[in-house]
């Protein structure tokens, strides 16, 4: 084998190829105490997935219970919506159709993807009105 043949791979193994996994990102709240809950929630590389193939779900009990998280009633009621724009940057858009009297929450958003699943824990501290 040729020393420039050699080099090529060498280079080529030592390359750093960028990885993408699909999953979360940054989480944005947009409501306060006794307001209807308003979360964005961005979603990281699902673009190359059509809606057909993703799922988003408010994670089953038995989830809760492996990550020691507190279920509660109203975490099934939580409204999951994906969002997607031109620029394919998708957000989950997750709502409460009722206001939230809780100044703490915590749930976890199941995302079903060809890649697998993922899971993702969310704390909110909601604030009083001002």
């Amino acid at each position: 084998m040729s020393s420039f043949l050699k080099t090529c791979l060498v280079l080529l193994c030592l390359m750093q190829i960028p990885a993408y996994a699909t999953g979360f990102g940054k989480t944005t709240l947009h409501s306060n105490l006794g307001q209807v809950l308003d979360i964005k929630l961005q979603l990281i590389d699902v673009a190359q997935f059509s809606e057909n193939h993703l799922r988003f779900s408010i994670a089953d009990q038995s989830i809760y219970k492996t990550m020691g998280v507190d279920y509660h009633f109203y975490h099934s009621k939580l409204k999951l919506t994906l969002q997607r724009d031109k620029t394919h940057t998708s957000v989950l858009h997750i709502q409460s159709d009722k206001p939230i009297n809780e100044p703490f929450l915590n749930f976890i958003i199941q995302l079903k993807a060809p890649d697998g699943t993922h899971l993702k824990e969310i704390t909110a501290l909601l604030e009083l009105p001002q």
